[in-house]
């Protein structure tokens, strides 16, 4: 098995609806993508640095544009 070194989850978000091509996105499909990079980290022996988890899907660490996070959301 090879190993690497990080491999981060996308981070929480609320603005699906708002900009080509997230507005094709959601919770549900973002879930299913990070399940998969815990998968490869896991497979290839990587550090997971799990961005998702997190956050706790906390709506206070998000921007008011709901893409990015805030001053609180960043430390």
């Amino acid at each position: 098995m090879r190993s690497c070194d990080v491999l981060t989850t996308v981070y929480y978000m609320t603005a699906y609806h708002g900009w080509t091509p997230i507005n094709k996105g959601s919770i549900e499909l973002t879930q299913k993508y990070n399940d998969c990079i815990r998968s490869l980290a896991w497979s290839f022996d990587c550090i997971l640095a799990d961005v998702w988890s997190a956050e706790g899907g906390t709506d206070w660490l998000i921007d008011y544009d709901g893409v990015h996070a805030n001053k609180v959301g960043i430390c």
